[in-house]
């Protein structure tokens, strides 16, 4: 999703769309920063089918979490 542009002249549903749009992004950039770290093949490039990628994302956030609890 795109922020709405137009500087100076947004509503203020555009504007706390913006806000939330931003957060939203920050989290899950922080998310997988957090994942990167952690699981080197996510930190490259990952040459395999969307579904795949789903997959293996899935299974680094559970091991992330069983890391975490443990």
């Amino acid at each position: 999703m795109k922020p709405y542009t137009e500087n100076g002249k947004l509503t203020p549903d555009q504007t706390r769309f913006n806000y939330r749009l931003s957060r939203c992004r920050n989290t899950v950039e922080r998310a997988f920063g957090h994942l990167k770290l952690r699981f080197r093949s996510i930190h490259k490039k990952m040459e395999y089918s969307i579904e795949n990628v789903k997959t293996i994302v899935k299974a680094a956030c559970i091991l992330h979490k069983i890391c975490i609890d443990a």
